[in-house]
């Protein structure tokens, strides 16, 4: 589970280290450059979403969970 969290590390005004700073980096270069946006769609997103917590429901009750739309 530990590698579902973001640890931002900042310096300073706009100085970001770690995921964020990649992910900045990668959209930005995309609105500026043109470069393929290589970060999760809004669909993609709310899919992993939705397995992080069936997964954190199905610890907390020791049994299986049904992610929506997966019927």
């Amino acid at each position: 589970m530990v590698f579902l969290q973001s640890g931002t590390r900042r310096l300073g005004a706009g100085e970001f280290w770690g995921p964020i700073a990649n992910e900045t980096r990668a959209w930005l270069d995309h609105l500026a450059l043109g470069k393929p946006c290589v970060l999760a769609t809004p669909r993609e997103a709310r899919a992993t979403l939705a397995a992080t917590l069936a997964i954190e429901q199905s610890m907390a009750s020791a049994k299986p969970v049904t992610l929506p739309g997966s019927d």
